[in-house]
């Protein structure tokens, strides 16, 4: 008898995006390709390098979603619970988590639980891997990406 495996009963996606030719603005598809390889069974990872309406359609499949992205400045990795911006809310070329959550409602009738992780960074100079800070804080939202992840799978 050929048998399938289970369907996972949560499905999540990581989106690390930024620009790895620009520093430390590569930190969130550095993590992302790292979850790549994590292997976890219903989480699936992307990099790119920027947030496009294209993604609404990925969004809508799912039950959940962390972004991740550096930040210019703070001290600390922090990860927090993220909502869809106001209705109406534009998009752009520099259009945020909360307006792709939008859009992906608007569109598909739909939006999954969000969180966004930031990881703080100083240098977005073009060129330049990541800045020693960046690669600690990374580190850092490394194991808490990947315990929030186990403990969704929990769930």
């Amino acid at each position: 008898m050929n048998s399938l495996p289970p369907r996972p009963t949560r499905r999540w996606l990581v989106i690390g995006y930024g620009n790895p030719w620009r520093g430390d603005d590569g930190a969130g598809p550095e993590l992302a390709g790292r979850v790549a390889t994590w292997n976890l069974p219903g989480v699936t990872a992307l990099g790119p390098r920027q947030l496009v309406p294209e993604l609404a359609a990925p969004l809508a499949e799912c039950e959940g979603v962390v972004f991740v992205d550096a930040r210019a400045g703070g001290e600390a990795v922090e990860f927090t619970p993220l909502a869809a911006a106001p209705e109406g809310a534009g998009w752009d070329h520099r259009s945020s988590p909360a307006a792709l959550l939008t859009l992906t409602r608007t569109v598909y009738g739909t939006a999954p639980e969000a969180w966004l992780l930031t990881v703080p960074a100083a240098d977005f100079g073009p060129g330049r891997g990541l800045s020693r800070r960046t690669r600690q804080a990374l580190e850092v939202a490394e194991a808490r990406l990947r315990a929030f992840l186990q403990a969704q799978r929990a769930m």
